[in-house]
């Protein structure tokens, strides 16, 4: 929908027929992304494009993240992430992550980049993964972390990391957990 002199316009385009809307998501440059029904769109004010046909891409994408780079991160079901760069005008290049052997298996459910550019990847029963430049860790049941389907993930403003579990409730995390103060 748009928003002009307090009126809410509904638009209503072909390509979101009986397609639930998963996510919306502004770039750094203010374009905008719609992931639906499996199909990532970029809407570039005057078409909508379809990201996964201009790539062949058969498996749906199930979630959307962006980097400090101006790269948008996208899980392909069954083959792990994907990076789509945008290289010069309004074309992009998209290439598969290079850690996708110790992804492809997982139910990626959402992705998000923190403040400090790590990656956290929430999954359908394998907890959370967290990517660290190139270091992919795990934290699920067996290492302390209380949930294995974790559904979202949000960053507050003072850098804590929010999780929401299928039946477990909300994990909190600080990143910092050691705090030093000196001559108080």
């Amino acid at each position: 929908s748009t928003v002009e002199n307090k009126t809410v316009s509904a638009l209503k385009p072909e390509c979101f027929t009986n397609k639930l809307i998963k996510k919306i998501h502004r770039d750094s440059q203010g374009k905008l992304w719609f992931l639906a029904g499996g199909e990532l769109f970029l809407y570039n004010s005057y078409e909508w494009i379809n990201i996964n046909k201009l790539y062949k891409i058969k498996p749906a994408i199930n979630a959307l993240a962006q980097d400090k780079s101006g790269n948008l991160w996208v899980s392909v079901r069954g083959e792990g992430l994907y990076i789509l760069s945008k290289k010069s005008n309004d074309s992009y290049q998209f290439v598969p992550f290079g850690k996708n052997e110790e992804l492809k298996n997982l139910t990626i459910q959402n992705i998000i980049f923190d403040s400090r550019n790590n990656l956290w990847i929430c999954t359908n029963g394998s907890g959370i993964a967290k990517l660290d430049r190139d270091k992919l860790q795990f934290f699920n049941r067996s290492n302390g972390f209380n949930a294995d389907i974790v559904t979202t993930v949000c960053e507050d403003r003072s850098g804590n990391l929010w999780f929401g579990t299928n039946g477990d409730g909300i994990i909190k995390y600080n990143p910092s957990p050691f705090v030093y103060y000196d001559n108080i």
